[in-house]
């Protein structure tokens, strides 16, 4: 397990997408909490509950290398004492590539530990939308309680 720390959820949220840019495998195992309760949705894809399945999931997506762009565009993001929630779209651009795929909705859960602020829940959907809008909200600042 990575010695990585993320401090606030905003950096554990900019860690998974630089992670999952970089398709660096052992960053994003640093950004998720490695418990039971974790859930990861891919798009189209089932349910994964656990670790163990996540980390599988994960070690497949990444280990081709090569992702391209990817940019997360945020529709809302709440921000309290022990919990955060980031929800946006996933604009990714293949390597070698300026069009970007459909955009994939997202909704990042994050969790306060004594080991930092760790991913508890990812999911991602296909969304029909091709050019999303800002939502008003991703004007406010964070939420903080």
């Amino acid at each position: 397990m990575s010695t990585l720390l993320f401090a606030t959820a905003e950096d554990a949220q900019r860690g998974f997408y630089s992670a999952f840019e970089r398709s660096d495998f052992i960053a994003m195992t640093a950004v998720w909490l490695h418990e039971a309760s974790v859930v990861c949705v891919h798009p189209a894809g089932n349910a994964l509950c656990g670790w163990p399945e996540i980390e599988r999931s994960w070690s497949a997506i990444l280990g081709g290398g090569g992702l391209g762009r990817l940019e997360f565009e945020v529709l809302s993001t709440v921000i309290r004492a022990e919990t955060a929630v980031f929800t946006g779209y996933e604009h990714i651009a293949p390597a070698g590539s300026g069009v970007a795929y459909a955009p994939v909705l997202a909704t990042n859960v994050y969790c306060r530990t004594p080991q930092g602020w760790k991913m508890t829940l990812h999911h991602a959907s296909p969304t029909a939308q091709r050019n999303p809008k800002r939502a008003q909200a991703a004007a406010t600042p964070p939420t903080r309680h």
